[in-house]
């Protein structure tokens, strides 16, 4: 015998209730249990997803990631400032000061130095380390090889340092991290 479920039967004035089989009530209860278990599986990626960020290289996160307009506009002032005090009145090097691009990509940032060969970054490397705001929102860091390269517009050989770091808010936790699509 199939059990039976009172619905609203709107054709029977007379009767207000019919009688359905329970059956036709089986497929909303599968489809809730295949959202539920949807929403399990996302949040079970999701998991995942943070913990291989902490095993990545930042390297490989940066290369694979999409970019990140808000780590990008949370730190540019940063490095802006840091660099400004780094080479501000007497401080600068007889080359003047490097040059700097900032790209965030997922939770990453990665930081170009760019300097006549043979002028050191170092000054800027003490700088960064010792900034509290910009430590604040890093949670690793990591130096990238330096390279030889020419300056595009009068061929002049440039060193090119790279530094990457994850990105966080101090706040709200990783900054951009996005689950794979």
């Amino acid at each position: 015998m199939v059990e039976q479920t009172p619905v609203a039967n709107p054709r029977d004035p007379e009767r207000s209730i019919a009688l359905a089989p329970r059956a036709q009530t089986e497929p909303a209860r599968a489809e809730l249990a295949c959202t539920e278990r949807l929403r399990s599986l996302d949040a079970e990626i999701q998991a995942l997803h943070r913990q291989l960020h902490t095993l990545l290289p930042l390297t490989s996160i940066f290369q694979q990631g999409g970019p990140n307009d808000d780590a990008e506009n949370m730190f540019r002032p940063i490095i802006d400032r840091i660099f400004a005090a780094a080479f501000s009145r007497g401080a600068s090097s007889p080359n003047g000061a490097p040059s700097y691009a900032l790209e965030c990509k997922d939770a990453v940032c990665e930081l170009t130095i760019v300097t006549a060969n043979g002028v050191s970054t170092e000054r800027v490397q003490e700088a960064l380390a010792r900034d509290t705001e910009l430590l604040r929102r890093i949670s690793k860091i990591s130096f990238g090889r330096s390279r030889s390269a020419s300056e595009e517009l009068t061929n002049t050989p440039v060193r090119e340092d790279k530094i990457y770091w994850r990105a966080i808010d101090p706040d709200a936790g990783e900054v951009g991290m996005r689950p794979p699509q």
